[in-house]
């Protein structure tokens, strides 16, 4: 069989093509919530990015103008102009930053709420089977427990885009140097990028293994510090068992995320080895051009700073690149949930007619049950078959009388 059929690539492919479509979504979900406030997060995104690139050439023109002026005895009015612009771009610079901050954080908390609010209302839709299936009580889980990575798409995608014209801008000035030295620097950096996507991965696997060990982590806590359950873990005194199990489930999530982390430190330490080793022949080779008078001190400044910028800018576009691929993979959760049809889950009930019949203001005869039968899902053992009952008025309590009608309760 060939090996592009194997499952595991069969479905690494539909996770791919998922991601596609997921991120464009995204940016959907994020236009209809905010298109005044997305709009101005990129426009100020992409001037910040230039900024850097233009300090540098700014200062090559400062460092060779203090040379010449040096060798030649002129005035240092002559620098005025570039140093007056170099202070111009650090002002832009810190006013821009301080500008895009509260407007990143304000854009966050409007995706934030509005995907809790999705969140929200198709729990309202979903059967009670839904929360009665562990699997399916998972999948909200992950969707409310991920809330965050939508806006987390987007801030990445957004810092992919300021990195990608940042870095064109470096790439650039390096030419001064040599051509060659673009791909020098893309070479030595281009096996991180090969491996971010195989981490992302890893990382959102073990996210998927760990969810129910988490969940009981959290079960666990609540049930400790809970004023409802307070009570009965002292009367049986359950403390020290909950405690103990708690410290086990704690232990087997840590031995796991210590190997996980192990591993992504040592091909990351090596990784960084490599870009650092093309950002030094980079810099040897500048400096056998100055020396040879073949570029100027302040092209010599330009190159030694814009590799090293642009080492930095290909590694967080590595890494930004990473993330976009990693919290694509979270979101895929919410909009699966959000997109979920109710009667997909077993033993969910019909939902109700287009005109269903509103239930009396005031009850005279109670309420009857004919015929009722239910079992859960997964099992053949009926819990209840054809039972027949009624509920006289003030025959029940407030609770009994408003879940009965619901489902029938383990």
């Amino acid at each position: 069989m060939d090996d592009l059929s194997r499952p595991q690539d069969v479905k690494l492919r539909r996770k791919v093509r998922e991601i596609a479509r997921v991120v464009p979504r995204v940016y959907r979900f994020l236009w209809e919530t905010a298109p005044v406030l997305f709009v101005v997060a990129c426009a100020l995104m992409v001037v910040v990015a230039l900024i850097p690139a233009a300090m540098l050439y700014v200062t090559k023109v400062i460092v060779d103008g203090v040379v010449d002026a040096a060798a030649r005895g002129g005035s240092w009015t002559e620098l005025i102009t570039p140093v007056a612009l170099m202070f111009g771009l650090w002002l832009s610079e810190t006013l821009l930053n301080a500008v895009t901050n509260p407007v990143q954080s304000i854009l966050s908390q409007r995706v934030y709420y509005a995907a809790q609010e999705r969140v929200i209302e198709k729990a309202g839709a979903l059967d009670i089977a839904f929360f009665e299936s562990p699997k399916f009580y998972d999948q909200l889980r992950h969707a409310q427990d991920q809330l965050y990575q939508v806006e987390s798409v987007v801030w990445s995608t957004i810092s992919l885009l300021r990195n990608g014209v940042g870095l064109t801008a470096i790439m650039g000035l390096l030419t001064i140097l040599h051509p060659f030295a673009i791909v020098v620097l893309i070479a030595t950096v281009l096996p991180a990028l090969l491996m971010q996507g195989y981490f992302a991965r890893k990382h959102f696997d073990f996210d998927a293994e760990w969810i129910r060990n988490n969940r009981m982590l959290g079960y666990l806590v609540r049930l400790m510090t809970s004023r409802d359950s307070a009570k009965e873990i002292r009367v049986f005194t359950l403390g020290d068992t909950f405690a103990s199990r708690y410290k086990a489930f704690r232990e087997r999530h840590l031995r796991a995320s210590i190997k996980l982390w192990i591993d992504l430190f040592k091909v990351r330490t090596g990784l960084d080895v490599i870009s650092l080793a093309g950002v030094a022949a980079i810099w040897a080779y500048a400096v056998h051009q100055a020396v040879l008078a073949r570029i100027t001190i302040g092209d010599l400044t330009l190159v030694f700073n814009a590799a090293q910028q642009g080492r930095g800018l290909l590694m967080g576009l590595v890494g930004t690149g990473g993330q976009v691929y990693e919290n694509a993979l979270f979101v895929t959760r919410f909009f699966d949930l959000v997109d979920m049809d109710p009667q997909s889950v077993d033993a969910s009930l019909r939902p109700p007619p287009r005109d269903p019949v509103p239930f009396p203001r005031r009850i005279e005869q109670g309420v009857a049950f004919k015929n009722v039968s239910f079992k859960y899902p997964g099992s053949d053992a009926w819990v209840l078959r054809d039972v027949s009952f009624e509920i006289p008025p003030r025959g029940s309590s407030p609770s009994s009388a408003r879940t009965a009608p619901a489902r029938p309760r383990s």
